[in-house]
């Protein structure tokens, strides 16, 4: 080997030490050893350990391939940085960066990118931009701060993975699919920060996410800000995932088969997850997962969805709107292990659908109802609670068929259960307590227009109002526990045919039974006791009648018949028909009700009663005064004043001044006190005093220094009464008349018009 040739063999391993080894095509050229100044790739060429600035697009042509290992390229200038036309570009442990470019890496017809350990950054628009068949292999790779999408792809049908790789800061889409008929599978992504959707699927074929983290935090398209938004696509599947802080959505799905599972959904600023099916029949299950804080719509919305709904352990807290809504026809939604809390409108709003089943399923402490159905086919509800929402825990109107078993209605203000306008109602094994408001009337079932209904063993205690309402519905009531409600336990009402059976019914606090309006039917074989009215209060149409044979009262004397309870025996009133009743063993005894009393009857024959008493009365005071009349002789009356003078006089009998007499008027002055006196002078009438004499008696009235005598034969309340009618009268002339004092008025007196008074007075005591 000669000297020159040595030289070469030495320059050129010294350069390929220094720079990497470089292979390109014949055609290209090296302004120096790191800049690149124009570049077509149709051959192998490798790029390892160098940091490239280019002013010119890298294009990858004809099955040309450039590896890039551990390097830096800058490309700035130029519409698109590198472009792959059937060619191939290995990015390993490297970094691209742009300035002023469009899309970093683009393609429009075919070739295959292996992004492994590397970063895609800082363009005007896409940070990879493929439309066409391209392979893709993505592994630990970053697509951040570009224009717009941060992945986009489109028009592939061929299957690709991308893994543990971070989309961020993105102008708008962080991962973009458009027309991608292939199957797609992203795993372990972190994607934050894109003003855009997260993911963006349209049209594709089946997607699968996988253990990866989407944040909207930073994100400034409002409106159009999704976690996850894909539709018209084959189906996508998304596990292990967690989705917060979007100013939409946190996942929307439409016209797509979705399974969701393993999931996160927190602080998003429209659904949580929304789930639209379209035309045709799509599967849609959700599971094992938590939706916190929808602000600004519901926690799951499914819309006019057809097919198949699974909502299985599912946590939904605190949406703005309801936790789950669904509308649609011809669909069945089962709902299992799914906890609802907290909604600011109804814990379940369902709407329009064929058959729904809940199990194991609660809604609490909603800002309107627990669950509210309309226009639903069929409802099956077991295992499932409402409690403490402020409008009623069930709300249901025009469901043809509902069955529920081993649901637990307590706490909720409005109504435990409300149903309107159904065709069948069955309710099993459930309990209905504890439904309350203050100063308002809340039911533990409300039920109105059903054509058939029937309530078993189930308990309704503790409720604000009736235990159980019932207007213009036929059905059965069945084995059940109703007692401690502040109204009637079961109240039947409009136009209803019931039958009420082995129910236990007691101490609630106005009746056991209230029946009205034009209602009627069966109540046998229940036990009625401590019911505070009635045990049974029927006030019903004429002609109609309630059956209530074979019923325990609280007592084997059987009800007291239209009579209230007395706290143990219960009573009834109205239209009722009983012929036997239950003992507290259990055995049949005949009863036969006492007569009803015609309480219009009673009240004549009371009246008549104090009639004939007032008649009696009076006819005894009128003998009685007529037997005074006759023992009772007035002698005379003298007006006398205190010096023993009498100043007027009237003899009834001239012969009855003895000294008996005398002896009796001054023992009459001598009995009045002192006290007497001073009131005297005060024109106060003291009241009157007796002597009794032998034969005789003398009746005083004194007034003002003066006496009033009668003397009598006998002296009874009738001669008083009239005594001290005309002395006061005689007080009341004199005091009319002019003079110094009542004595010169006394003698000045008319003594006409004191015979006139005397007659006036006395003149029945005289024959």
């Amino acid at each position: 080997m000669c000297l020159r040739t040595r030289l070469i063999i030495t320059i050129s391993i010294l350069l390929i030490t220094s720079i990497g080894f470089i292979s390109i095509d014949a055609s290209s050229n090296i302004k120096n050893e790191n800049t690149i100044v124009s570049q077509q790739i149709n051959s192998t060429v490798i790029w390892e350990n160098l940091d490239i600035s280019q002013t010119v697009s890298i294009d990858i042509i004809s099955g040309g391939n450039l590896t890039v290992i551990n390097s830096k390229i800058s490309i700035s200038g130029t519409v698109n940085g590198i472009i792959i036309n059937t060619g191939f570009l290995k990015l390993i442990d490297s970094i691209v960066v742009f300035d002023g470019v469009d899309h970093a890496v683009f393609g429009v017809t075919t070739g295959r990118i292996l992004f492994e350990n590397a970063t895609v950054s800082s363009v005007n628009a896409d940070a990879v931009h493929l439309e066409g068949n391209y392979i893709i292999d993505v592994n630990n790779s970053i697509f951040e701060n570009s224009g717009d999408d941060g992945f986009h792809i489109e028009n592939n049908n061929l299957d690709f993975n991308v893994t543990n790789s971070i989309f961020r800061n993105n102008g708008d889409e962080g991962f973009d699919l458009k027309n991608v008929n292939s199957n797609v599978f992203l795993k372990n992504a972190d994607i934050y920060g894109n003003h855009g959707h997260g993911i963006k699927i349209v049209t594709s074929g089946n997607f699968t996410l996988l253990d990866s983290s989407l944040d909207g935090t930073g994100s400034t398209i409002i409106d159009d800000n999704r976690g996850i938004a894909i539709e018209d696509s084959q189906s996508f599947v998304a596990n292990n995932i967690s989705i917060t802080n979007f100013p939409n959505d946190g996942i929307k799905a439409k016209r797509t088969h979705a399974r969701i599972n393993n999931f996160n959904i927190y602080n998003v600023g429209d659904e949580g997850i929304e789930f639209e099916a379209g035309i045709s029949d799509k599967l849609f299950e959700i599971t094992d997962g938590t939706i916190e804080k929808a602000y600004g719509g519901d926690g799951i919305k499914l819309e006019q969805i057809k097919g198949t709904i699974l909502i299985n352990n599912v946590n939904v807290i605190s949406s703005a709107d309801d936790g789950i809504q669904a509308t649609g026809a011809n669909n069945t939604i089962q709902i299992i292990n799914t906890y609802v809390d907290g909604s600011a409108e109804d814990g379940f709003e369902i709407d329009s659908t064929r058959l729904i089943t809940f199990d194991n399923v609660t809604s609490v402490r909603n800002t309107e109802n627990g669950f509210k159905f309309k226009n639903l086919e069929y409802i099956d509800m077991k295992d499932t609670t409402a409690s403490n929402n402020k409008f009623s825990g069930i709300d249901a109107l025009n469901i043809m068929g509902i069955n529920m078993t081993d649901i637990d209605v307590r706490n909720n203000i409005l109504h435990g259960l409300v149903v309107l306008n159904s065709t069948s109602v069955i309710i099993n094994s459930s309990n209905f307590t504890e439904n309350r408001a203050t100063n308002s009337q809340t039911d533990g079932i409300d039920m109105d227009n059903i054509e058939s209904y029937n309530i078993s063993n189930s308990l309704f205690s503790k409720n604000s109002g009736e235990g159980i309402k019932i207007s213009n519905s036929v059905g059965y009531i069945s084995s059940n526990d109703i007692s401690y409600n502040e109204l009637n336990g079961i109240s039947i009402g409009g136009s209803s045919n019931f039958t009420i059976q082995n129910n236990t019914i007691t101490n609630n606090i106005q009746n056991g039974i209230k029946v009205v309006n034009n209602s009627y039917g069966l109540i046998n074989y229940n036990s009625f006791t401590g019911n505070k009215l009635y045990g049974l209060f029927v006030d019903i149409g004429e002609g109609l009648i309630i059956n209530a044979d074979s019923n325990y009262w609280g007592s084997d004397e059987g009800p007291y018949y239209q009579k209230a309870g007395d706290g143990t025996r219960d009573g009834i009133y109205g239209s009722v028909v009983i012929n036997n009743i239950l003992s507290e063993n259990g055995a049949v005894i005949g009863y036969t009700p006492p007569k009803e009393i015609d309480f219009k009857v009673l009240f004549i024959i009371i009246l008549s009663v104090i009639v004939v008493i007032l008649l009696l009365a009076f006819a005894f005071q009128m003998y009685r005064n007529k037997q005074w009349r006759k023992e009772t002789k007035p002698f005379a009356l003298l007006y006398i004043n205190m010096a023993g003078i009498p100043l007027l006089e009237h003899r009834f009998n001239k012969n009855i001044y003895d000294s008996a007499l005398i002896s009796g008027f001054i023992t009459a002055i001598n009995s009045f006190s002192v006290e007497d006196m001073e009131n005297i002078k005060n024109e106060i009438l003291v009241d009157t005093r007796e002597i009794q004499g032998k034969g005789y008696s003398i009746i005083l009235n004194m007034v003002q220094r003066s006496l009033v005598a009668l003397v009598v034969t006998k002296s009874n309340s009738l001669v008083k009464k009239s005594m001290s009618n005309f002395t006061i009268e005689l007080l009341n002339h004199v005091k009319q008349m002019e003079g110094i004092d009542l004595d010169e008025k006394i003698e000045v007196m008319d003594i006409t018009i004191f015979e006139n008074m005397v007659n006036k007075y006395f003149v029945e005591f005289i024959e």
